[in-house]
């Protein structure tokens, strides 16, 4: 049964090796780190079965408001609901901090990405032209008030 917990600087090597599978533009192993130990904004959650990391996913606290870094599931591992539980976790711990609103950025081409969000309330609020490096694809932002009554926050 997988489990999630927050993620420690002695995670920082399996996020990375994550992050280097999962994307074209991944974190480096430095920018792990620092969010891991030195950025006090950061939470990073990862999700383990039989002590191997899954997945992980993170939020900065921005005065009232989650902004989500990112959410990465090993390919393998995908379509197992684990993505959805570490987003519901993340939600949960910004909510139980007094955050108003969560925020995030996706590739419009990132279709089951978008159905995650859509699922949890997540709403277009706005879009970044040229956002990804790799290949110029606009960013869509997406909003949920995270007070809202509905969230799908409950198991």
């Amino acid at each position: 049964m997988p489990e999630i917990r927050r993620a420690t600087i002695a995670d920082a090597e399996e996020i990375a090796a994550l992050e280097k599978a999962s994307f074209t533009v991944p974190w480096s192993i430095r920018s792990i780190r620092y969010e891991l130990s030195e950025n006090p904004l950061a939470h990073l959650f990862i999700i383990t079965e039989n002590q191997a990391v899954l997945g992980y996913a993170g939020y900065h606290r921005i005065i009232d408001e989650c902004e989500i870094t990112n959410i990465c599931v090993l390919a393998s591992e995908r379509q197992r609901g684990l993505g959805e539980a570490l987003l519901r976790q993340l939600l949960l711990d910004a909510r139980e901090r007094g955050l108003i609103r969560a925020s995030l950025e996706v590739r419009p081409s990132n279709l089951a990405a978008l159905a995650l969000y859509a699922k949890f309330g997540f709403r277009p609020i706005g879009l970044r032209h040229k956002y990804y490096p790799d290949n110029q694809e606009d960013a869509l932002i997406l909003g949920l008030a995270l007070r809202a009554e509905g969230m799908l926050l409950a198991d």
